[in-house]
């Protein structure tokens, strides 16, 4: 498996982690809303629902668990991002 601690995406990924505005999310309760540039996986996760500008983003979600996109622990989702909600998983969504 390729070492990817030094690599540019990784860097800029874990970079943005102090930006204001970030947090982290594992509530299913309900929507977390805020400015997201991006939203990273931290464990295997299914999304409820996401609202985002990026065409194709909202598709990794569903309303039904069964049928939401498993996204794989270490996944980041770039994008603009503007809510969000869980069906499971724990995400650090990155402040814009």
């Amino acid at each position: 498996m390729a070492d990817l601690t030094n690599s540019e995406p990784y860097y800029d990924q874990i970079s943005h982690a102090a930006r204001p505005g970030t947090r982290y999310s594992s509530t299913t309760a309900s929507s977390t809303t805020g400015s997201f540039a991006g939203l990273v996986a931290i464990t295997d996760t299914r999304f409820y629902a996401i609202t985002s500008s990026v065409t194709g983003m909202s598709g990794f979600a569903n309303t039904t668990i069964s049928s939401a996109t498993t996204i794989p622990a270490g996944t980041y989702l770039a994008g603009d991002v503007s809510s969000f909600q869980l069906h499971t998983g724990l995400v650090l969504a990155i402040g814009d």
